[in-house]
């Protein structure tokens, strides 16, 4: 019992120091995103993505998500499910819940939620890419699950 609630405090003790370590919350340097390019977009001026500023409250499997993407009609066509590393893109380390810039010249009250991304899992059919941003991370998940998407172009 003993060993167990030293083990818990040292948790707790680590957990602290790494909590007053990490940088305090902020959002994009000012200017990274440009959300004057059209309604509904933005413009990200360091990868020169422009994405869809408000993610659909609908989930889709992983094909219908990409299809989503290939017909959205937003300020133009040729829109895409990105793929992981653009989406990783849009992760802000100093932030949590969400790990995204929601300020209202980028993403203002994007959920935490888990988005698909267009990278499929190497050597699976069945497994792909996806962007965790309540903390914001990248893991693979079964393409038959449904979870929401951010589109891109």
């Amino acid at each position: 019992m003993s060993q167990r609630l030293n083990l818990r405090n040292l948790i707790m003790v680590v957990m602290v120091a790494l909590s007053t370590a990490l940088p305090v919350q902020a959002n994009a340097p000012p200017g990274q995103y440009d959300n004057t390019m059209g309604p509904g977009t933005v413009y990200d001026t360091k990868t020169g993505l422009t994405w869809q500023k408000t993610a659909p409250d609908d989930v889709y499997t992983w094909e219908n998500a990409k299809s989503y993407c290939m017909n959205l009609n937003l300020n133009g066509s040729d829109w895409r499910l990105p793929t992981v590393k653009e989406l990783l893109t849009l992760v802000d380390l100093t932030k949590v819940e969400p790990s995204i810039d929601t300020s209202a010249s980028a993403f203002p009250g994007a959920p935490a939620y888990t988005f698909w991304s267009a990278t499929p899992f190497a050597g699976s059919a069945t497994l792909a890419w996806r962007v965790i941003f309540y903390i914001g991370f990248a893991a693979v998940d079964d393409v038959g699950q449904t979870m929401p998407v951010r589109c891109v172009r």
